[in-house]
């Protein structure tokens, strides 16, 4: 996406130093949430994962962000 021209922010509790490199920053989930035209989701269905976009994730998302789960 950046090749595009779009600004790209990221949320990982395991940080990639590329991922930095690239200069894509990191920030809270909340702060993705607020932020996001378009939210890309690349997580494997794991307990900690499952739900994690539920009623109170989207009551925090910037109006008319897309979602994208790429993963499932």
């Amino acid at each position: 996406m950046q090749g595009f021209g779009c600004k790209i922010v990221a949320y990982d509790p395991f940080k990639n130093p590329a991922i930095e490199a690239a200069g894509i920053p990191y920030l809270t989930v909340d702060e993705v949430l607020a932020q996001a035209d378009v939210l890309s989701l690349h997580v494997p269905l794991l307990p900690a994962t499952k739900h994690m976009i539920n009623s109170d994730a989207i009551t925090k998302l910037k109006p008319g962000c897309t979602v994208l789960n790429v993963s499932r």
